[in-house]
């Protein structure tokens, strides 16, 4: 217990002197920035009440001060020793509308159509034996939202959340498994004005 409490000291003096100097060096505007991030995604599958984790991140153009381009990808990491689910890899392209012209809190929503490479584990009746599919890019439609607080001119905390829709079929399974999952991450993230 004291552990979490030096960390989340740590955390909130490392964010207030963040704030301090971003008073200095304050994002005046979104169009032409470049922003980065990277983090642990932990996400629930809804119809194998499974809990997964990612290791994510995204690259995002902000085109206008209210539209933006964006890629992002999402690397599975199997922390489940008997899960059905045994890879399940992302990469995502879209689009984000941001609700306010202003650079400091920075609502927004977004649509990426994508594939996963996906892997599953699944039951055989007649052998009575789990086996293994092989992989298949499955295409699937997510839908995005969250929060960027921009800080300075070169950092943002976010807070993101992903809805995933699709169905893995085929690669040797006797049946379809619907890969629909909510997804959440949060963190530090990094930006950059390309334009003057």
């Amino acid at each position: 217990m004291k552990i979490v409490t030096v960390y989340i000291k740590i955390g909130i003096l490392l964010f207030l002197s963040i704030y301090a100097e971003a008073q200095e060096d304050r994002l005046t505007k979104k169009d032409g920035l470049l922003r980065a991030t990277g983090a642990i995604e932990p996400g629930y599958l809804f119809k194998q009440n499974l809990l997964t984790t990612y290791v994510s991140g995204l690259l995002e153009y902000q085109l206008q001060e209210r539209v933006s381009v964006r890629g992002d990808f999402a690397v599975y990491i199997n922390m489940q020793e008997n899960a059905y689910l045994l890879d399940n890899h992302g990469l995502y392209f879209g689009a984000a509308y941001h609700f306010t012209d202003k650079a400091i809190v920075d609502p927004y929503l977004g649509f990426q159509p994508g594939v996963q490479l996906t892997r599953v584990r699944y039951w055989n009746d007649t052998d009575l034996a789990f086996y293994q599919s092989k992989f298949k890019l499955v295409p699937v439609a997510t839908l995005i939202g969250g929060v960027n607080f921009y800080v300075s001119r070169f950092f943002n905390f976010y807070v993101a959340t992903r809805g995933v829709f699709g169905k893995f079929s085929g690669g040797g399974a006797p049946a379809s498994v619907p890969l629909g999952e909510w997804r959440i991450t949060f963190g530090l993230g990094f930006n950059i004005g390309l334009k003057k």
